[in-house]
């Protein structure tokens, strides 16, 4: 079977870069969406190592395979899923105990290392005033009802908050709307 010249071919060639890449084998080539002698070598050197006659032509076998070693790399290399400790339908709040108040607690930490107008917050795993308060003054400064009690939305903008700050990024709570640092005077 020939594959004909265009998007096929530059999809393998593609897939062909990412595996030599990532397992450091030379010359990967270059997506021109031509099956020439690059591309011909290729496929051979990953037939080899692959185990498969090296023929050089892409027969379903090989396409297969290096798909499938591809498709493998990038779940390798693919960043962890963030975990979750908010409560599905739930809220945090004075009282409450566990993970998700322990996050909490850390993500306010983190502001209080930051911010001037942030008290340091116990790391304890327990929802007290303290943590109540701190949360009250986060929701003041993200535009959010200052009830004390960390709904989805206030997790949310203090998940945002706290993600962007440990990127070394601006301080962003909305897409649009450009938040001073907490309450601090802007030049």
């Amino acid at each position: 079977m020939k594959i004909p010249d265009g998007l096929p071919v530059t999809d393998l060639q593609r897939a062909l870069r990412e595996i030599f890449q990532a397992e450091g084998m030379p010359d990967p080539p270059i997506p021109d969406g031509v099956f020439g002698p690059e591309t011909t070598r290729a496929v051979q050197q990953f037939q080899r190592s692959a185990g498969l006659n090296p023929s050089g032509k892409a027969d379903l076998t090989t396409w297969n395979a290096v798909f499938a070693r591809a498709a493998r790399l990038r779940k390798e290399r693919a960043p962890a899923l963030g975990a979750s400790f908010f409560p599905p339908g739930a809220v945090i709040a004075p009282g409450s105990t566990g993970d998700a108040v322990l996050a909490v607690q850390i993500m306010l930490g983190t502001l209080s290392d930051n911010f001037i107008n942030f008290d340091a917050v116990e790391r304890t795993g327990i929802y007290d005033e303290k943590t109540a308060g701190q949360i009250r003054r986060f929701q003041g400064c993200a535009a959010l009802p200052e009830s004390g009690v960390t709904d989805k939305p206030t997790w949310n903008a203090l998940c945002r908050c706290y993600a962007v700050w440990r990127s070394g990024g601006s301080r962003i709570i909305g897409e649009t709307e450009r938040v001073p640092p907490f309450g601090r005077p802007t030049a």
